[in-house]
């Protein structure tokens, strides 16, 4: 018999995927990620980013998800995560090959050391960006 489905795979670096929390995810085509998550509540994005200079990070800017933990998987290359929590500061490497868990509510912005490739669960409500943590 054959399935009445196909699946198909795609190409990692720049590939965008909402989880949402009852399942069914669905790849986000193309540019404007926003645009395809408007009226999506919930869930995460999976998504899988090509990182060459600090503007791929955005690391002028500090983000918080108050939603949910965020997870970062480094393929290849390598970043510093600094995180604050608005009085303690730290960092963290995150090297290739590696992984970490930011807990929800805790500001970070992520330092490109080495160029590589970059994935990162991110919870989608709520998430908060500022020029500086808390």
């Amino acid at each position: 018999m054959k399935a009445s489905f196909t699946i198909d795979s795609f190409s990692l670096p720049g590939a965008n995927v909402w989880i949402p929390a009852a399942g069914n995810a669905s790849r986000l085509e193309g540019d404007g990620m926003e645009a395809h998550l408007t009226g999506r509540s919930g869930g995460h994005v999976l998504g899988f980013y090509p990182v060459s200079t600090s503007a791929d990070l955005h690391s002028d800017l500090w983000e918080m998800h108050p939603g949910g933990d965020e997870i970062l998987l480094m393929f290849s290359g390598a970043l510093t995560v600094e995180y604050s929590d608005g009085i303690d500061h730290g960092s963290a490497c995150l090297d290739a090959g590696r992984g970490l868990v930011i807990p929800a509510g805790l500001w970070h912005r992520l330092v490109l050391r080495e160029p590589g490739l970059l994935s990162a669960l991110t919870p989608r409500q709520g998430t908060r960006m500022s020029g500086i943590p808390g």
